[in-house]
């Protein structure tokens, strides 16, 4: 997965990323930016790592409603 970081961090220059192990968040203040970004990083994660996003799983939130990230 540091390829992805890497990916995320330089190429698509996305400032407010995080990971853990498989697991990753993404801040930014729109939400349509975000959802145009799942194709392109799915597309990624298959070609480049062969995983894939489980799409039922991402979840948009504002700040304020916060997301628990890591937990069952």
């Amino acid at each position: 997965m540091d390829s992805f970081d890497h990916y995320m961090k330089h190429d698509l220059k996305i400032r407010y990323y995080g990971r853990y192990v498989d697991d990753f968040v993404i801040v930014h203040e729109n939400k349509e930016y975000l959802k145009k970004l799942i194709p392109q990083l799915s597309e990624y994660l298959q070609t480049e790592l062969q995983v894939t996003i489980h799409l039922r799983e991402n979840i948009f939130a504002t700040l304020q409603q916060g997301v628990k990230f890591l937990e069952q």
